[in-house]
């Protein structure tokens, strides 16, 4: 799923249901290769920006609790 499929998902989630918290996480690699893990944790943290960013912006007249 890219981003910007999770974010509409979101969007429509958000439409219709009342949100009361969100839990952002990146994945938890398998591989020992450190130069995948460090590109991959610079993946993880601009989609968990982006839709951090998306969340607030979705919630700002509404209360929610967002762990990162």
């Amino acid at each position: 799923m890219t981003l910007l499929q999770l974010q509409a998902v979101l969007r429509i989630i958000y439409a219709h249901e009342r949100v009361i918290g969100v839990d952002v996480t990146g994945e938890c690699s398998s591989t020992l290769d450190y130069f995948t893990e460090v590109k991959d944790a610079g993946i993880d943290s601009k989609t968990n920006e982006e839709l951090i960013r998306m969340i607030v912006s979705e919630n700002q007249e509404k209360s929610v609790c967002v762990n990162v």
